[in-house]
């Protein structure tokens, strides 16, 4: 990474004016402004600059009463460029693109004053070390991994860094971007969905999938992630079709929402849903599914929809990548537990132990669903009163002394929420409590118990969903579920865990060192792979829309891009991390999302509903071709550049990879 020199600014530089006010210019020159006049910023255009080069500039303004203090109100300076409270902007620019900011000035009587102001940052050949030369799959040539080659994708650690191994041997740090896909759901532009647009574009869904292919690889992406179109890879899950100009791609399985309606008739009947069986003694999030993992239907249908995905073709198909375990959104409970603070607050998941007391031991229906059960038993809290029997050797009087609980029974005594027995548990009794979070409210010996059983559940989860993969697909890597440590917080221990003694790639952030750390402590020496996105609605066909975390334009997009991906590049273990310290784990991330969300009305896209790239020349209303001949334009504005930024971003990462 470019380091950044400060160079800072003395009165030469601010005009004669300030000069004759000496070094401390800018207050100099405010002291002989009127405190009559209105405060106003006075500069009204700023230089250029050059990526790793040293910027300066000064803010000046006129008016009101010295000394003036100066903040950027709102938008984005140049990644490597701050600006002093006395008006200063200096630093080294990190990133090509132009940056729009308001400048926010305040004078001694608290008057304040704002104006638009931009600095546009050139690119230049010097600043970036060459891209290295990819092979096929996007490996690095010449930078041949321990081991060699396999035929497939496999991971390797080598010296203090994990990375992917492609099947030709080279090292490979994933580059990849989620749902590369063609929604043909309605939206308010032009023609009835995106998929409508790209038909009429390109003549046919399958040449999309070609130029996605083709335009990502332009972009210095190398993975199509979970969520993308068969029409990109090079085969789909049933062998059905594929594409001439492929880029590797990651599989999904979700047997955590589609187990519950039996969607393909893989086991004998639909697995229930715990968070249907709670009551009003839970008062978290209850938009995420907990699967009844303990039926003998979970297993059944993971077994039978796995082996179904893995045909031949798939099976030892060299492109894909491996397959992801399920989507976090579908296992709730192995999101942020209590141990972090999420950003923003309230979004720590359940303790599964919690919901697995508290939930009915028997469901009828699920009107969510459309179901109707037949066998009406809630496996998972069976499983643990026989947990708790064992390990209570059949006494309910020795629970009961341990919890401080007045059970009868370690059954059902008078029905669930009702009744006296373990089984009749519903959040309602003081030693439980409603706290099903960090369980502040239950005691001690029940907190041991239910996190003690919330290990075992989700062991038993990854036991269940690896064993079929590695049964059916076991050329292919394992990753976990997309994706842990959310919301900026951490997952529970246990998940983490469970999911490094499981999987091959552990899918998870880490917002800051600590988090990093915690992960490395709990989950042991496993390669990461993150999530990243960023929006920038105001530059954007969805400008008529706002977005929670919105920059103001697509080259603060690529700035924050760039400043991520250089965070999850240099993370390395603290020395508080063991044998760890020093350990290098992120070897790649994907990008949410190739295109943005009407359904969300967010930015999160590298092209627009159009389908035109965010790259300042496809995302304009002018019409115009692409490189390869495609009509591109006609938005309602003229939208800025991302592309250009990500795409220098992710080739100075494969760079520093190649470098020895």
């Amino acid at each position: 990474m470019v380091g950044l020199r400060r160079v800072w600014l003395c009165a030469a530089i601010l005009g004669a004016a300030v000069a004759a006010a000496g070094c401390g210019g800018q207050a100099g020159l405010n002291a002989t402004a009127k405190a009559s006049a209105a405060l106003e910023v006075s500069t009204a255009k700023l230089p250029g600059g050059t990526v790793a080069k040293s910027y300066s500039a000064a803010l000046a303004a006129s008016g009101g009463r010295a000394p003036y203090q100066w903040s950027v109100a709102s938008g984005q300076l140049p990644a490597g460029v701050g600006l002093s409270s006395s008006g200063a902007l200096t630093g080294s620019p990190q990133q090509a693109g132009t940056y729009a900011f308001q400048a926010a000035v305040k004078d001694a009587a608290g008057a304040k004053a704002q104006r638009t102001l931009s600095v546009s940052v050139a690119q230049t050949q010097a600043s970036q070390t060459p891209p290295p030369t990819l092979d096929t799959y996007g490996g690095v040539v010449g930078l041949a991994a321990p081991g060699g080659a396999t035929g497939y994708f496999r991971v390797a650690k080598v010296g203090s860094r994990w990375v992917f191994v492609d099947p030709l041997g080279n090292e490979f740090w994933m580059l990849g971007v989620y749902d590369v896909d063609a929604s043909n759901a309605p939206d308010g532009l032009p023609g009835t969905s995106y998929y409508d647009r790209v038909l009429a574009k390109y003549g046919g869904i399958a040449e999309w999938g070609v130029q996605a292919a083709r335009r990502l690889k332009a972009w210095g992406f190398n993975t199509a992630g979970e969520y993308s179109s068969a029409y990109v890879g090079a085969v789909d899950q049933f062998a059905t079709r594929n594409t001439t100009a492929p880029i590797p791609s990651i599989g999904m399985i979700r047997p955590n929402y589609y187990s519950l309606i039996d969607s393909g008739n893989y086991a004998p009947g639909p697995v229930k849903d715990l968070m249907n069986g709670l009551d009003g003694n839970y008062h978290n999030y209850a938009g995420d599914p907990v699967a009844d993992i303990y039926d003998p239907n979970y297993t059944a249908y993971v077994d039978g929809s796995v082996a179904a995905m893995s045909p031949p073709a798939v099976a030892n198909s060299p492109w894909i990548i491996g397959n992801t375990v399920e989507d976090a959104d579908d296992l709730w409970g192995f999101g942020p537990g209590p141990d972090q603070p999420t950003s923003p607050a309230g979004h720590a998941t359940s303790n599964l132990g919690w919901i697995a007391l508290c939930t009915n031991f028997q469901q009828t229906a699920n009107t969510k669903y459309g179901e109707v059960y037949t066998d009406t038993k809630v496996y998972t809290k069976y499983a643990l009163q026989a947990f708790l029997e064992q390990k209570y050797n059949n006494s309910i009087a020795a629970l009961d002394a341990a919890w401080g609980a007045d059970y009868t029974t370690f059954g059902d005594a008078g029905g669930f929420a009702t009744g006296t027995g373990l089984l009749d548990e519903d959040g309602r009794d003081s030693w439980v409590g409603d706290d099903d979070v960090s369980l502040s409210t239950a005691t001690p010996a029940v907190q041991a118990d239910l996190n003690a059983f919330m290990a075992q559940y989700v062991q038993r989860f990854f036991q269940i969903v690896t064993a079929a993969l590695r049964k059916y697909q076991p050329n292919h890597l394992i990753f976990g579920p997309a994706t842990l440590n959310g919301w900026g917080g951490i997952s529970r221990q246990a998940v983490l865990a469970a999911a490094g003694q499981s999987v091959d790639v552990i899918q998870a952030n880490a917002a800051n060192q600590q988090i990093y750390d915690q992960t490395l402590q709990w989950a042991g020496d496993k390669p990461l792979v993150a999530w990243v996105g960023f929006t920038a609605n105001p530059d954007s066909d969805l400008f008529a829309y706002s977005h929670s975390g919105d920059v103001a334009t697509q080259a603060a997009r690529a700035a924050e891009y760039a400043s991520t991906l250089d965070q999850l590049y240099a993370y390395a273990g603290s020395a508080g991390d063991g044998s760890l310290a020093g350990s290098q784990n992120f070897a790649g991330m994907k990008f949410w999302a190739w295109s943005d969300s009407w359904g969300e009305k967010a930015n999160w896209g590298l092209v627009s509903l159009l389908d035109n790239a965010y790259d300042g020349k496809e995302d304009t209303v002018a019409a115009g071709v692409d490189p390869w001949g495609f009509v591109t334009g006609g938005e309602a504005k003229n939208f800025g550049d991302v592309i250009t930024g990500v795409k220098q971003e992710n080739e100075k990462i494969l760079a520093e990879l190649a470098q020895p």
